[in-house]
């Protein structure tokens, strides 16, 4: 086998191993984030060779960056809207509390400034692929969530929300072929984190 068919198929079960191990083994969110992240860091490094990859070329630009846009700035919105109805128990901000999150804000600061970077140059960069349909990594990218929000989220929105996850990996590794495209989909990537953190936080709150 090819190294390249290795690392397809076997690098993105790095983020499956960190939030396993990290949350359903260790219980703490910080070693999953973090050890994923690094994990990330060291297989970025280890193969520098990386970059040169051809970048995709597809789609209207002005068309991916409002999608995009949408993406970012919407994520926290529909996480809002849905939150009463996910089945999410009051006691959301002590489980996650049990877990190591004790902080919001030290939290937030290290996840949208370290995630989105991370997840766009491993998922769209690193494991970019020319597939113009839903490709093996997006249903990965989307899988490892899974195992998230499966802790907190009744079983069945599980399939919508993956749903969406595999949307927003196919559009982002797309928009990411584009000239400058990492720019943009991080962007993106990090306008939806911060609006889940700050509404995670804000319910966390009010439990």
């Amino acid at each position: 086998m090819k190294k390249t068919s290795v690392i397809q198929y076997s690098a993105p079960l790095i983020p499956f191993l960190a939030v396993f191990f990290g949350i359903y083994v260790l219980h703490n969110i910080w070693i999953a984030a973090i050890s994923y992240h690094l994990a990330v860091g060291v297989l970025l490094w280890a193969d520098r060779g990386w970059w040169k990859k051809k970048s995709l070329n597809v789609g209207d630009r002005r068309l991916l960056i409002l999608s995009n846009a949408l993406i970012g700035a919407f994520t926290g919105v529909l996480l809002y809207v849905l939150w009463p109805v996910l089945g999410i128990s009051s006691d959301f901000g002590a489980r996650l509390s049990h877990m190591g999150l004790t902080s919001w804000l030290t939290f937030g600061i290290y996840y949208c400034g370290v995630n989105p970077i991370s997840e766009e140059l491993f998922w769209c960069r690193y494991l970019e692929t020319p597939s113009p349909y839903p490709a093996w990594n997006d249903l990965m990218f989307a899988g490892y969530h899974m195992l998230v929000l499966a802790l907190f989220i009744r079983w069945q929105w599980l399939p919508l929300a993956f749903a969406l996850l595999v949307c927003a990996a196919w559009l982002w590794r797309h928009s990411a072929g584009h000239r400058n495209g990492t720019l943009l989909v991080t962007s993106s990537h990090f306008l939806a984190d911060l609006g889940i953190v700050l509404v995670a936080c804000l319910y966390s709150a009010k439990g």
